[in-house]
């Protein structure tokens, strides 16, 4: 491995799982400037119609991206896996395999999401008077679901091999992009919400192409490290299908549970759609600000996952169980203090979005509802990722799926009844989900998984089983 890459087998942990976070959050907090320019922008220049419209198709293409980001997960845990063990021969398999995987079916989901946009709108409720606008962004961000995906994978790739601070400097270049797009195509040729679509497009095609040439240099600066163990040979046809097969074994449980959350989400979506315009504009907004009490949770998740994956390759199970206390230590005291700023200054917060004081007050509460109680999810989400790092992506599948989805679909109808049609009834269904959530995934992780890794690496010189 390059001395610039962190290899989790050796060293201090706290130290490093901090040293790989850090970009991570860095990028995490850029990727959400894409998002907050363009409600900031469209909020401001054309009005709170747009920004519900822009809201609304977001729900949509948050599904589409968070799949292949499991996806990607997939392969990042395999290599991560091949990297612990030595088992170097075998990266550019996975590499090959994963990209093409990404531009074909990626590709394939943007077609139909293009053709289909005003029917996907229609489905989940949006009123008339957004219609077109919401429908109008989700066919330009369609255009774009490729290379946004294609950037994901090619971080994971990256991530997986010790290095999260290349895929930062392009996307801090792709995010100044955005914002200039922004402004000029909005204020220069009278565009609206479009506008912000097409200037997310654009700069994530160069973040998309910069950081797949950082692949190829990467693997391609491993094989002049390791001599002849990385090699850029062809594959065969069924060396690639058995390749894909296996980074869909562990990246597809870990796609399907992000889908499915996110579909709960649409029908959280459908819910407020039907509660009225200021509800839908203030959940567009907070759901760009919250993001931030979040995105610690998410870095420390993607570097136990990497921690982990590569700490089982060379089956090191004590720097493992240490790794997942770190983690969730950083990520939850990181959480609450993000959560503790936005708490007191929400109302301040969404001025910047817009001068509706209905809108700021919707949104304001709730942050009040439900930024208190994201420490929770960051549990749950370094133990559920910890399991999936050692390979067993099923299991956090089943917990999210079971009570971050199904749970959803059956209380906010039971809770709609009893409150009314308003945003009580899902802080009632958001609270319950993640305390199922937290419990169910804290219980696994300390009942069975600890007991597995005692087991299979209960004799040092036990191969590894590698995926």
């Amino acid at each position: 491995m390059s001395k610039k890459d962190l290899d989790f087998t050796k060293g201090e942990i706290g130290r490093k799982l901090w040293i790989f976070s850090i970009p991570m959050l860095i990028g995490n907090l850029l990727q959400q400037i894409y998002f907050i320019s363009d409600s900031a922008i469209v909020g401001k220049l054309i009005g709170s119609d747009a920004l519900a419209a822009i809201g609304s198709a977001t729900a949509i293409t948050a599904i589409l991206i968070f799949f292949f980001q499991g996806v990607s997960s997939g392969a990042g845990v395999i290599i991560s896996h091949l990297i612990g063990g030595r088992n170097l021969e075998k990266i550019w398999g996975v590499v090959k395999a994963s990209s093409l995987f990404t531009v074909i079916f990626g590709g394939l989901a943007s077609f139909a999401g293009y053709v289909y946009a005003r029917s996907i709108m229609a489905l989940i409720n949006v009123p008339n008077e957004i219609m077109d606008g919401a429908s109008i962004y989700l066919e330009v961000a369609m255009l774009g679901i490729v290379p946004m995906i294609i950037y994901n994978m090619g971080s994971s790739i990256l991530q997986a091999m010790g290095d999260s601070k290349t895929p930062i400097y392009y996307l801090a270049i792709s995010s100044l992009i955005n914002i200039f797009l922004d402004i000029f195509l909005i204020e220069s040729f009278d565009m609206g919400v479009e506008a912000a679509a097409l200037a997310t497009v654009i700069s994530q095609i160069f973040a998309s192409v910069a950081v797949m040439i950082s692949v190829r240099r990467k693997v391609s600066k491993l094989s002049d490290t390791e001599g002849d163990l990385v090699k850029d040979s062809s594959m065969d046809t069924k060396e690639l299908i058995n390749t894909t097969l296996n980074i869909l074994k562990v990246g597809v449980p870990i796609a399907i549970q992000s889908v499915v959350i996110n579909f709960s989400n649409v029908l959280v979506q459908n819910h407020i759609n039907l509660i009225g315009p200021s509800a839908m504009a203030a959940w567009s907004i907070f759901s760009r600000v919250d993001t931030f009490a979040i995105l610690p949770f998410i870095s420390y998740r993607l570097a136990v996952m990497t921690f982990v994956g590569q700490n089982y390759g060379a089956g090191n199970r004590e720097r493992i169980l240490q790794g997942v206390r770190k983690g969730i230590m950083f990520a939850t005291g990181i959480t609450v203090a993000i959560s503790f700023v936005l708490y007191l200054f929400a109302d301040k917060i969404f001025m910047l979005f817009t001068t509706d004081k209905d809108v700021i007050f919707e949104a304001s509460n709730m942050i009040y509802n439900m930024v208190p109680f994201y420490f929770m999810l960051a549990i749950a989400a370094v133990y559920c990722s910890s399991i999936s790092g050692m390979g067993k992506t099923m299991v956090p599948m089943v917990i999210n799926i079971l009570f971050m989805c199904v749970i959803r679909i059956f209380l906010i109808p039971f809770f709609t009844d009893i409150v009314g049609r308003n945003m009580d009834a899902l802080f009632y269904v958001y609270w319950i989900s993640w305390v199922c959530t937290t419990v169910s995934s804290w219980g696994y992780y300390t009942f069975v998984a600890k007991k597995s890794l005692n087991h299979k690496f209960a004799n040092k010189n036990l191969e590894i089983e590698h995926i």
